[in-house]
């Protein structure tokens, strides 16, 4: 039963940080997640905006806003020391909004060892204006390193004249013009996926696994 996991102890960030650097330790991984940030891979730019998606607490039933609750605390104190304006809920999901830009890897250190994490991912801000949307993700991913590249588009409210696909095919042709890339609907090695808002466009072009599993116990400590 969820909540008696819950009670139980459950390990800590700094633990968890201690494991992950052990040699062998592998990811939990949900779906197809980009892989950590590494001094080899391509700069990422600052982050300000991050979504959060769940893990096991998506599958809880009545105990869903508990478990939602608790994580959006322990990312609270996880991004402890850092700009941190505020941690919303979102349907189904987590928006971690900070003051100011953040290095990439200081934000992803943090929440890649949050218990209760499936994936997370920095995204963009965007007025409702397909043009630009286009020409801004065609633009990431030219500095990005990847063979392929597909697009994903969501939309929450109908707040353009275009369909998800069409606004897909829009950024899709602006990305082939830009670099060259292949489209790869099923296993590309860039996923951009873009959500529709009532008054702006989120995109993200990276996707980290965090550890997965339930938020940290009742008290929704967490040591860091």
């Amino acid at each position: 039963y969820a909540s008696a996991q819950i009670q139980g102890r459950r390990p800590s960030v700094a633990r968890l940080e201690s494991e992950r650097s052990r040699p062998g330790y592998r990811v939990p991984r949900t779906g197809r997640a980009d892989p950590p940030l590494t001094a080899s891979r391509d700069e990422s730019p600052p982050w300000s905006r991050v979504v959060v998606h769940y893990d096991e607490i998506a599958l809880k039933g009545g105990n869903r806003p508990f478990f939602e609750k608790l994580l959006r605390e322990n990312v609270r104190v996880a991004l402890r020391g850092l700009p941190l304006g505020e941690v919303r809920r979102l349907p189904g999901r987590i928006m971690v909004v900070l003051r100011e830009p953040v290095d990439a890897r200081d934000v992803h250190g943090r929440l890649s060892c949050v218990p209760g994490i499936a994936n997370f991912a920095p995204v963009l801000r965007m007025p409702l204006e397909p043009d630009r949307l286009a020409a801004k993700v065609a633009e990431r991913v030219a500095g990005m390193s990847g063979r392929s590249f597909g697009v994903r588009t969501r939309r929450s409210i109908k707040a353009t004249v275009l369909t998800s696909d069409q606004l897909s095919a829009k950024v899709g042709q602006a990305v082939v013009e830009r670099t060259g890339l292949p489209v790869d609907l099923k296993t590309p090695d860039i996923w951009v996926r873009v959500e529709v808002l009532a008054r702006e466009f989120l995109v993200s072009v990276e996707r980290y696994p965090g550890a997965g599993g339930l938020p940290v116990g009742v008290n929704g400590k967490v040591a860091v």
